[in-house]
């Protein structure tokens, strides 16, 4: 579920062409897509608690930002080196790599 929520979330940026998205705007796609609750447990097999965390995040104020490796990269000014790396082989490892900077000689 928890992931579900992270790709819906950069899916809202990709559409909205925004790298920040709302945890409202997240909630309010969530039951666009799915407004059978009870059809969706019963497919996955989440439980009631599952969906109730996305409840809250009508509640959350503020954004989450999820800008693309090109848009941190801008940001980071010579002379400063970047290294990217994967960060694992867990769900969502992908979307999720480990920048290390280094101070250029």
């Amino acid at each position: 579920m928890s992931a579900l929520k992270w790709r819906m979330a950069t899916g809202l940026c990709a559409e909205t062409h925004s790298c920040h998205v709302t945890p409202r705007a997240v909630a309010e796609a969530f039951d666009r897509l799915f407004p059978d609750r009870v059809a969706l447990t019963r497919v996955t097999g989440w439980n009631g608690d599952d969906l109730e965390g996305l409840d809250d995040y009508r509640s959350i104020a503020g954004a989450y930002s999820f800008p693309t490796l090109a848009q941190v990269l801008a940001q980071i000014p010579p002379p400063l080196r970047v290294s990217v790396r994967a960060s694992g082989h867990y769900e969502l490892a992908e979307r999720c790599p480990i920048l290390t900077l280094d101070v250029g000689q």
